[in-house]
């Protein structure tokens, strides 16, 4: 995606509140590219492993902890947090591109992003 746009950060920037894949902090934004499997993704619904299904699941209940615990950061920060999803990147980057080029813009305060 950052190809794609001359006007994207280096990716993998860090920040207080996790370590958004892409993060404007003067605009007060961080996008996070969630991969489908890792984070269940709600769109795809990954397969769930056959194999060590004990291991699995508690895996993913603590990546969909982790990913509840900086939603709920960025929201008491006042900041937007952007999830794009890896299937989202595979079937639309061009109007993925432009949703995080608007955003970068600016946000209206109205709009919750990190829902």
């Amino acid at each position: 995606m950052a190809s794609r746009a001359s006007w994207l950060p280096r990716a993998l920037a860090q920040s207080p509140r996790g370590k958004p894949d892409i993060c404007y902090p003067s605009r007060r934004l961080a996008v996070f590219v969630h991969g489908c499997f890792w984070h269940r993704c709600p769109y795809c619904r990954p397969s769930f492993p056959k194999t060590n299904a004990a291991f699995w699941q508690q895996k993913f209940t603590r990546n969909t902890a982790r990913d509840a615990k900086y939603k709920h950061m960025y929201r008491e920060a006042g900041s937007q947090r952007l999830v794009v999803w890896e299937c989202q990147l595979k079937h639309g980057l061009d109007s993925t591109v432009t949703l995080v080029r608007e955003l970068h813009r600016g946000v209206p305060e109205s709009w919750q992003v990190a829902a």
